[in-house]
Formats: C-alpha cells, structure tokens, sequence
C-alpha cells in the first residue's frame, strides 16, 4: 500500500506539471497535444491504481477483478510519468542556469551582441526541447548543459571587464582624493573670493568629480550568483555607452589645469580696464608688485597667495559682476524659437544688454554666463 501511494502521488504531480506545460526559459515545453497525451495517459493509470487501494488485506484480493491484459495496459501510464519525470529532471537542472540568463538579460538592450547570441542559443534549446527523440538524448542534455554554460561564462567576463571600465578602482579612488585635496582646486577656491570670476564652473566640476562612479568591491564569485554588482548595480549595455571613469577622470584633471588658465585670462583682461588701473594705484605697495608679477607672467600660482587674491579682488571691487544663465540670453535672441535676421538679433541683444545693464555704468558691468 504504501509503495502503490507514493505511485499515485508521483502521477498526480506529474499531471500537475503537465498541466502547467513544464515551462522553462519563458516559454512551455509541451505542445497541447503532448500535454494532452501524457496528461490522459497518467490519469488512466492513476484512476486505475486508485482503485487497486481498497485490495487492503488477502482476503480482499480474492475479488480482485481486472485481467493481466487490463494491469499490464497501465504501463503505457507509467512509461509517461516516466517521459514526464525524465523531462522535468532536465528542465530542473537547466532551470538555474536559464534563470541567471534571463536576469542578465533584462538589463541588455536586444542589439547587445551577447544577447543577441543569447537568444539564438535559447531558440535553438528550445527547439531542441520539443522534439521527443531529441530530448531524451544523453548528447542534448550535455551540450544544453554546456552552452548554456559557456552563454553565463562570457557574460561574467564581459561585464566584469566593462565594470573595471566605467568604475573607478582603488588606483582611480586615490588620483580622485588627490585631485580633491590638489593645490590647484584649493587655489581656484579661493580664487572664486573674486566676485567677476565664474564661481559655478568650479561648482559644476567638483560635482563631475565626485559624482565618477567607484567600486573596488566586486569579485567573479559574487558575479556567478546574481548578474548585476550588489555593490554598485553598474548596468552592462546601459552605462557601458558613457566614456570609462577612468578616462573621464584623466579629463577632469586636465581640465582643472584649464580652468585656472581661462580664470587668469579673465583677471588679465579685466586688469586692463580702466577702473581696475586708478584701483591699482591706491594698493599698498607690497600688494601691488604681487599684483604686476602675476601682470608680467601672465600665469597664477595653482594655490595664488592670498596677498595676491585679496590685492586682485580690491583692484577689480570696482566693476561690478552681472550674472545671467544661458538660456536666459537664449530666450532673449530667439523668444519665440523662431529664424530671425542679423539685425533683428543684433537689436535684441542691444536690448537685451540694455536692461542687463540698467541704471549701472557700463564700463564697470562685467556680463558673466553661469549655467544654473
């Protein structure tokens, strides 16, 4: 009795899997009519042994009733739960495998030329699924086995190599603490204490640098289990598109070397003016030879004295900043967004620089684009 319930019990869940079409990598392994069959075959025989649980002692026996042929029909049930077991054996095996692939996959944009192999490799699986004969072959299971394999294996190595590309490793972690602490961010810092230079360009850079995504923490056995850093959920096919960390960290670092450049050009041609010349005359003697070295060089220190600064920003306190945002002038030249003459833009922009200006003395405004 006892083996003749674990019986019934294996078909009914062998028809509860035949039901759901043993489904795998997103798409069922069962035709109708091969569920049908194996599902009619099952229940047949699970009706039949069913009824043979009420033969409970010997002397029941006596009335049994079904012939041999009848008892030995029922094996074409069993030989089903039998293609049912071996199947969902199979699909088991493979299902781990098939799940990390679709995960992987979810983030992929379909051009992707791994999961452009990927579904080539599922499509093939697939159809190899549903032919009976194939899929009980020992060669199919293996080279299922071994392509699916292979398919997670080169995801693992693409995208490690694409993450050690756009995060920044623990090489790239120090030149960023570096360059925050560098002599050349410190001067610029102070430089901004000078009202007409650009201070949101040093704003706007800091954030560059410090917004560069950094991981030093992903290892491969970590990547074998779940397809996406636990530790900063870089997305393969997605931020791979951008410029590598590495390199956008290079930029930053040249650019930082730029920008103190174009910041003195700014105080150089601002020095020249007028109201910044009478403004030179009245410094303390010390102030104003720091003031004509940094004239006759032509360059600043990375970390400018502070003498210089202070001597730099009471020469210049006479001209007087005005701030707009680019869009803003934008809007002015092009209100409506549509094609407009050379003189029709030439008078917006008079205008435009008019109520800039206001009440103010032309000569000291000093118009300065800074994006929001």
């Amino acid at each position: 009795q006892e083996k003749l319930t674990g019986v019934v019990q294996r078909l009914a869940k062998g028809g509860h899997l035949v039901q759901e079409g043993l489904p795998f990598w997103g798409a069922p392994l069962l035709t109708d009519d091969e569920a049908q069959r194996l599902h009619e075959g099952m229940k047949r025989t699970k009706a039949f042994l069913e009824s043979l649980q009420a033969y409970t002692t010997p002397g029941k026996l006596k009335n049994f009733r079904h012939s041999a042929a009848e008892v030995e029909s029922q094996g074409a049930g069993m030989a089903c739960l039998e293609e049912v077991d071996a199947l969902n054996t199979l699909r088991t095996s493979l299902d781990p495998l098939a799940s990390y692939l679709t995960a992987a996959l979810a983030g992929l944009p379909s051009e992707h030329v791994w999961a452009a192999r990927t579904g080539i490799v599922r499509r093939d699986v697939l159809a190899r699924f549903a032919d009976p004969k194939m899929r009980r072959s020992a060669e199919f299971r293996r080279k299922a086995d071994r392509d699916l394999r292979d398919l997670k294996g080169e995801y693992v190595r693409i995208y490690l190599a694409a993450h050690a590309k756009h995060r920044l490793g623990a090489a790239g972690e120090e030149q960023r603490r570096r360059l925050l602490a560098s002599a050349r961010l410190k001067g610029l810092a102070k430089l901004c204490a000078i009202d007409i230079l650009p201070k949101r360009q040093l704003d706007d850079y800091r954030e560059r640098l410090e917004g560069l995504a950094s991981c030093t923490a992903l290892m491969e056995s970590e990547l074998r289990v779940a397809p996406v850093c636990g530790h900063c959920g870089f997305r393969l096919g997605v931020e791979d598109s951008e410029p590598s960390a590495q390199s956008a960290l290079d930029a930053l670092d040249q650019e930082a070397d730029r920008m103190l450049a174009r910041w003195a050009d700014t105080l150089l041609e601002n020095l020249v003016d007028p109201t910044a010349q009478e403004s030179l005359k009245l410094l303390e003697p010390a102030a104003k030879a720091l003031v004509d070295q940094f004239v006759a060089s032509g360059r600043l220190a990375q970390d400018p004295k502070q003498e210089l600064i202070d001597a730099l920003a009471e020469a210049l306190a006479g001209l007087e900043k005005v701030s707009v945002r680019p869009a803003e002038l934008c809007a002015a030249l092009a209100p409506d967004g549509a094609p407009s003459t050379p003189s029709d833009m030439v008078k917006r922009l008079a205008g435009w620089l008019e109520d800039q200006v206001g009440g103010r003395d032309a000569s000291k405004v000093r118009i300065v684009l800074e994006d929001e």
